[in-house]
């Protein structure tokens, strides 16, 4: 299937068993006061091919990587309206992917974004990974869950406060130019259980 601005107004998109949903021409995933909407890419052969520069607006909206998946994206940019519930991003499962071209970026303006790497999940962006917002959390967990990237910011001064980077039981944080920054107010840095790695 094909389809080109695809959730800016309401609907889910459930990519399953060996689909392939191409987008082309898509700026926004989620349009600016849409919410509880959900990109789902699920299970082994099911594919998201989405070479351009998506936006998610709105609030408590979901994009869902599970069961091997996967989903392939120009860049990614993760706003919401001020005041309301964070976006968020999930890859869970071994050989659930999410390839992104170049940045993953959470705006300024965005706060309680989410990014999620759970049960050998793996997550790579082309480029850097900008915690730009506030109360954003990254979250890579379990044996086998991999976020790889040029660098990854912790927080933007002066817009950014409270931004989190955890990584634990075994999950990996793979950095090519190998740097982590931390900015902004109050960022936080966690790395713990057996296994697990920051480099």
């Amino acid at each position: 299937a094909t389809t080109a601005d695809f959730l800016r107004n309401s609907g889910s998109l459930l990519v399953q068993g060996s689909a392939t949903a191409l987008v082309s021409g898509a700026t926004g995933i989620f349009r600016a006061g849409t919410s509880n909407r959900l990109v789902s890419v699920n299970g082994p052969g099911a594919l998201l091919d989405a070479q351009t520069a998506l936006m998610m607006n709105g609030s408590s909206n979901s994009i869902v990587v599970s069961a091997g998946g996967r989903a392939f994206v120009g860049q990614l940019t993760m706003s919401n309206e001020t005041g309301l519930a964070g976006n968020a991003v999930s890859v869970n499962g071994a050989d659930s992917t999410l390839t992104m071209a170049s940045d993953f970026t959470m705006v300024p303006e965005s706060s309680g974004g989410s990014l999620s790497v759970t049960g050998g999940g793996r997550v790579q962006s082309g480029a850097s990974i900008y915690m730009a917002g506030s109360n954003g959390h990254i979250s890579v967990a379990g044996s086998g869950s991999c976020l790889t990237g040029g660098l990854v910011m912790v927080g933007v001064a002066p817009f950014s406060a409270a931004n989190t980077l955890d990584v634990r039981d075994g999950g990996a944080v793979q950095l090519g130019a190998g740097s982590v920054y931390l900015n902004g107010s109050a960022p936080t840095v966690s790395v713990s259980g057996a296994g697990s790695v920051l480099q």
